[in-house]
């Protein structure tokens, strides 16, 4: 098995070890967590009493209540305003709750998971296809996010100048 081939394993095996790790991790454990390792400050909002949360699928009510809002390097949940106001252009079968960090897909939540219990998904914004769930939590959907920005390269290069490394 050549270098390349090892690499690839070894970085399939740490993106499933970091789904499995995330599965029992809550919203503001993971903020942390993503703090800790990109070593930058994770922008987000704490959740104020929220009387519009009825109309949020069951699935994002935990992140909805905890905060209002995140900026992470991956990409942007909206505020629980700009969601709802995101979602009425969307079909009603799904809430349109953030965006990848190219803004080029949007983050979405089926108000019913499908067959499989699975919920999360993203969708092209120029292409308003069939959505289906290939995620069954908010976590999971992150770290496959997060999977996505780390294996751009120049995502790469611009967390290695902010960590001082030479690139």
């Amino acid at each position: 098995m050549g270098r390349k081939s090892r690499r690839k394993l070894r970085n399939r095996f740490d993106y499933r070890r970091r789904i499995i790790l995330s599965k029992e991790m809550e919203i503001i454990e993971y903020i942390k967590k993503i703090e800790s390792e990109y070593d930058t400050k994770i922008d987000y909002t704490k959740a104020e009493k929220r009387e519009k949360l009825i109309n949020v699928p069951e699935k994002l009510k935990e992140l909805y209540k905890e905060t209002d809002g995140i900026v992470f390097p991956f990409g942007r949940v909206y505020s629980i305003e700009e969601a709802l106001e995101q979602s009425e252009n969307e079909d009603k079968r799904y809430f349109c709750f953030g965006i990848d960090y190219l803004k080029e897909h949007k983050w979405l939540c089926l108000f019913t998971p499908n067959e499989m219990g699975k919920s999360f998904n993203l969708c092209a914004i120029c292409k308003p296809d069939e959505v289906d769930g290939l995620y069954e939590d908010v976590i999971e959907f992150f770290e496959d996010m997060r999977g996505y920005y780390d294996e751009d390269p120049w995502n790469v290069i611009e967390i290695k100048r902010a960590k001082n490394i030479n690139v």
